[in-house]
């Protein structure tokens, strides 16, 4: 069965790290998110006082004492929305670059901390997703940005981070011909952008929508010239429609990481929104009532009895003291303390609805130990869900799906074998039965067909080598729990939802 080269890698190295070290290992982590927490209060809190005595003395307060303030002004109420974005592009597009510019932008760091940051990045080459928590939009919307890594080998960390993501923003860059470059990889087959984009397309909470921001960067090295930037977008045009995202959905924004640039002030000629704007556009999602859904995303052991969990509240609202069910394997649990998931801060919540990202405590038990992959603190219980003792989340190793066919390694027949990615859980899956398959172009429908191809829509019959939480087809259209991938040999084969849990 075909998976992923680094996967394999990553479950050995996870495997040696013992539960102790797992939780001494967070503990230091939790510890230093309070010191850098603390600090930026502190400088953020200097910088608002003297934007007031500045202003009380009938003087302009600088620019950084007045972004504070506004900054200040804004954490002190409650965010207005919660959105995940998943950071994606072509290996030296400039996402760590522009991921500190908008920490920066929104006062979540200083200039100072800004500078460390990059110089300690020129030194060490990150090839792990990196996650900033807590930034908050002009608007009052709470960030959460996941920066992947653009390398080919750093595929299982966009797919992981589109999991998560309600939306995605992918970087571009517009310096000489480093996109054009990025679309044609050595070695043939889908290019590690287009791959990016599929998974971004296939299990995002937006992926109905297909929303969509494509901050076109390094405007500084081409002089802010509008005609490169109107090429990028010609370029990227048709790669975008083949990947499922429409051009109505689809926002283009001028910006430069390395100067700090993200409001387009330097592109007159831009009349659209800013890539704040966008984001906060993009932020404005109603909530999901409903029975209580948290997709869990990783676990680390904790005090005895105990497991520690960081997720996303997919439906309805969780509270602490709230008793749960853990799915698969229907574990009774309790949720002891509930805080919000942020790199710089730790803040304990009364509740958390729909969209929001958690770090919560359970009890009870005794949980289920599946799969025996990831070792102590990672991935074991990545895609199981926390749910109502009421109505529990729907389990099972079979359903009935649509897929789109997009590309095709092999000849697909049923008894199709590959890796499928179902919400943020990953199994074994093979095609049962194929039902039906329409043509794309021509409208035409084929009933049980012996072989498929690339461009066509099927019906099919999927099992699963073991039980996963899915959702059921009342949901289908509006949760995340019925999102499928299909992948075979490092290529997304085809996208689709769950029709039908068997």
């Amino acid at each position: 069965m075909s998976t992923y080269r680094g996967e394999a890698e990553e479950a050995a190295a996870r495997q040696k790290e013992t539960a102790e070290e797992a939780l001494r290992r967070q503990e230091m982590e939790n510890e230093e998110r309070r010191r850098r927490a603390e600090q930026r209060r502190k400088e953020i809190k200097e910088k608002a006082e003297r934007a007031k005595k500045a202003a009380a003395a009938g003087l302009p307060p600088s620019a950084a004492a007045a972004l504070a303030a506004e900054a200040v002004a804004r954490e002190a109420k409650p965010p207005t929305s919660h959105v995940t974005v998943a950071v994606l592009g072509h290996q030296g597009a400039g996402k760590s670059m522009l991921v500190g510019a908008l920490l920066l932008a929104t006062a979540a760091i200083s200039e100072r901390d800004l500078a460390k940051r990059r110089k300690e990045a020129e030194r060490l080459k990150e090839s792990e997703l990196q996650r900033e928590d807590g930034l908050r939009t002009p608007k009052g919307a709470e960030l959460a940005l996941l920066d992947v890594p653009g390398g080919r080998r750093s595929l299982p960390q966009a797919v992981a981070a589109s999991a998560e993501a309600d939306v995605a923003m992918l970087v571009i860059s517009a310096k000489g011909r480093e996109l054009e470059a990025a679309l044609k990889e050595a070695g043939g087959g889908p290019s590690t952008l287009v791959e990016q984009l599929r998974a971004a397309r296939g299990l995002g909470t937006a992926a109905k929508e297909g929303r969509l921001v494509v901050a076109v960067t390094k405007m500084e090295e081409v002089s802010w010239a509008e005609d490169r930037f109107d090429e990028v977008i010609s370029t990227l045009t048709s790669v975008l429609t083949n990947a499922g995202f429409s051009q109505a959905a689809t926002v283009f924004v001028p910006v430069d990481g390395l100067t700090n640039q993200v409001d387009a002030k330097k592109a007159p000629w831009h009349t659209g929104a800013s890539l704040l704007q966008c984001l906060d556009d993009m932020a404005s999602c109603a909530p999901r009532p409903g029975a209580l859904q948290v997709l869990v995303f990783e676990s680390t052991p904790a005090a005895k009895g105990t497991i520690r969990v960081r997720g996303r509240v997919e439906q309805g609202t969780l509270r602490p003291g709230e008793r749960c069910l853990l799915t698969p394997g229907s574990a009774p649990c309790a949720v002891e303390a509930l805080r919000m998931a942020a790199s710089r801060n730790v803040v304990p919540l009364e509740e958390a609805k729909s969209g929001q990202n958690v770090e919560l405590q359970l009890s009870g038990g005794p949980f289920p130990d599946w799969p025996t992959v990831g070792g102590a603190s990672t991935i074991g219980w990545c895609g199981s869900v926390l749910g109502s003792t009421q109505s529990p989340v729907e389990v099972s190793d079979s359903v009935k799906a649509y897929l789109e066919v997009l590309e095709l390694p092999r000849p697909m027949t049923a008894g199709f074998k590959a890796v499928l990615h179902v919400h943020a859980a990953t199994v074994d899956a093979e095609i049962d039965q194929i039902l039906d398959a329409t043509d794309w172009a021509t409208g035409v429908t084929t009933e049980r067909p012996k072989i498929v191809k690339a461009g066509q829509r099927l019906t099919v019959l999927l099992k699963f080598s073991r039980q996963v939480p899915v959702c059921s087809v009342s949901d289908a259209q509006s949760s995340r729990l019925g999102l499928l991938m299909l992948r075979l040999e490092e290529t997304t084969v085809a996208v689709g939802h769950v029709l039908e849990v068997k």
